[in-house]
C-alpha cells in the first residue's frame, strides 16, 4: 500500500543524472505498476524488441525530457503491445524545481512519446488490430523548454500531451480517453506515423508554447508528413477540442 518515489540525481557535480527511472531494454511481459517517477531525463522508457509491455497508475513528473517513451534514441525502435493506462504525467521538460530543462540533450519535453525511428519494431505482422494503447491517463503542463538546444534548431518542437513520433508504418495504436490539457504542444500530435486510433479524448487549451503557435502549428489535434512518411490510416473520433482563443 505504499507509494514509492523513484528519484532521480538531478544537478549531479559536472550537471549530468540519469537517463531513466526505468528502462526496458528489449524485455517483454513487463508491468511497472504505481510508482512516482521525477528527476530523470525520461520517467519510462521501452526500447525494442520488447513487446508486452504495460505502465499503469504511475505519476511521471519533472523529468527533462519526456514522461513515459517507446524510443531508442540510437537509431532503433520503440516496444510494440505498449499500454500507457491510467497515468499522471505533468511539468515533463522542466526541472524539479518547475524551471524549464534548457541543457543540451534536455527540453523536448512531451508527456507520452512513442517514437518507432520510421522503422517500428513488429512483433506481430497482423494489423488488423490494436497492438498498442494510450489509454484513461492525465497529461498536463508538458513544454519544451530547451530552445532548441536538443534539436540544433532555433525553435520548440515538442511539448505535446502525445506524440507518435516518426512511427512510421507502425503496428496500430489506440489514443482513447485521455485528458490532456495546457501542454506547451499540441493535444495529440501524429508526426509521419501510421495506424492510429484518437477516439474519446478531451484537449482542453493546449499550445501555449508561441513557438509553435503558427498557423499550421495551433492545434488540438494534428497529422503531419515528416521523412517521406505521410500519416494513413489515421481515425479520428468523438473527441472533444478547446482550443486557446484566436
Amino acid at each position: 500500500g505504499e507509494t514509492v518515489t523513484i528519484q532521480g540525481p538531478y544537478q549531479q557535480a559536472g550537471g549530468g543524472y540519469a537517463w531513466y527511472g526505468f528502462l526496458n531494454q528489449g524485455q517483454s511481459y513487463i508491468i511497472i505498476d504505481g510508482f512516482t517517477v521525477k528527476g530523470f531525463h525520461a520517467a519510462v522508457n521501452c526500447q525494442a524488441p520488447g513487446h508486452h509491455f504495460i505502465v499503469r497508475n504511475m505519476t511521471a513528473a519533472g523529468n527533462s525530457e519526456v514522461g513515459l517513451g517507446s524510443v531508442n534514441g540510437t537509431g532503433g525502435s520503440g516496444c510494440d503491445f505498449i499500454t500507457f493506462e491510467n497515468n499522471i504525467v505533468h511539468h515533463n521538460g522542466y526541472y524539479e524545481d518547475g524551471t524549464p530543462a534548457i541543457k543540451k540533450y534536455e527540453g523536448g519535453g512531451s508527456g507520452i512519446s512513442i517514437n518507432g525511428q520510421t522503422k517500428p519494431y513488429v512483433y506481430d505482422s497482423d494489423f488488423s488490430y490494436i497492438h498498442s494503447y494510450v489509454r484513461n491517463n492525465i497529461i498536463y503542463h508538458n513544454f519544451d523548454g530547451n530552445g532548441g538546444n536538443l534539436m540544433n534548431t532555433s525553435t520548440h518542437t515538442d511539448g505535446n500531451g502525445i506524440i507518435i513520433d516518426i512511427a512510421g508504418n507502425m503496428p496500430p495504436i489506440s489514443i482513447d480517453h485521455n485528458v490532456i490539457y495546457d501542454n506547451g504542444g499540441r493535444c495529440v500530435h501524429i508526426y509521419g506515423s501510421k495506424n492510429v486510433w484518437v477516439t474519446n479524448n478531451t484537449c482542453y487549451k493546449n499550445a501555449w508554447d508561441t513557438e509553435v503557435r503558427s498557423p499550421t502549428g495551433y492545434a488540438e489535434i494534428t497529422a503531419w508528413w515528416d521523412s517521406g512518411i505521410c500519416p494513413s490510416n489515421i481515425h479520428i473520433n468523438n473527441n472533444i477540442a478547446w482550443a486557446l482563443p484566436n
